[in-house]
């Protein structure tokens, strides 16, 4: 008993999460003995990986909608303004997915990726505070988008 624990606390470190839902699937399929138990550290990961996630989006949308009001004064800024838009909605829809049970994460995570790089280098051309935290947050989020998208 104690070596399947192991092997299975050995596979959630090395396996992504997309791996460890078809694992959890065929545990199910083929009734595996541990199959309770791999099925509880399957969801307890993959809970964690869709939390960082959510977070991560979470603050991206904060730092964008704060370089907005920053941004939305001075003169010049209206790219940096879009991308923000386009990032926050992108943002938005990634949570709204990995909330639900939607089919569509990877495509909703690749945009994601997209919205957020392209608004962090838009924002790095900037010296305001705000735009410097925006640029942060964003490559945070994509970080994080890229990570389960690997």
């Amino acid at each position: 008993m104690a070596s399947g624990c192991i092997f299975v606390f050995f596979m959630t470190l090395i396996l992504s999460q997309w791996e460890l839902i078809s694992m959890l699937i065929l545990s199910k399929l083929l009734k595996f003995d541990s199959g309770d138990q791999l099925n509880s550290i399957i969801m307890s990961t993959v809970t964690k990986l869709t939390s960082n996630l959510i977070g991560s989006c979470e603050q991206c949308i904060d730092a964008c909608l704060s370089c907005i009001d920053s941004c939305k004064d001075r003169p010049g800024m209206g790219d940096c303004i879009k991308y923000c838009e386009r990032c926050i909605d992108a943002c938005k829809d990634c949570i709204s997915v990995n909330e639900s049970s939607s089919l569509d994460r990877a495509i909703a995570m690749q945009q994601c990726v997209d919205a957020c790089y392209n608004c962090a280098k838009e924002c790095e051309k900037h010296e305001h505070e705000a735009c410097i935290k925006c640029a942060e947050a964003c490559r945070n989020c994509l970080t994080e988008c890229e990570s389960l998208l690997a």
